[in-house]
């Protein structure tokens, strides 16, 4: 990867389920940083149609247990995608092993 093209985003995610609308946003489950390769850079770049959404899968990431009581969970291997829908959002979604899915809060991106 040419070292100038190097994209690193953090995002803080929280667990999937019924309690997700009415979470904190400011006490995340898990902390989620990512490492763009060119082509997720160039995927970025894509503006999709509201009916569209386009699926990233991420190589190059670290996830860090905030909360303590999901320090197990994030051991072994997970399967990390960014998804980037029309407006231009991105949002982070990660699958653990014990098939939990921790989402991250959309997030506007700038254009040009």
């Amino acid at each position: 990867m040419n070292e100038e093209n190097k994209i690193v985003l953090t995002f803080g995610l929280f667990e999937l389920n019924d309690t997700l609308a009415t979470r904190d946003m400011n006490a995340v489950d898990l902390e989620l940083t990512v490492v763009l390769a060119d082509d997720a850079i160039e995927a970025l770049s894509q503006e999709p149609t509201e009916e569209e959404s386009v699926s990233i899968h991420v190589e190059q990431f670290n996830v860090e247990a905030v909360n303590s009581a999901f320090a197990q969970t994030i051991e072994g291997n997970l399967d990390v995608q960014l998804l980037l829908n029309h407006g231009p959002v991105l949002s982070a979604v990660v699958e653990v092993p014990t098939g939990k899915l921790f989402v991250s809060p959309p997030m506007e991106l700038l254009t040009a």
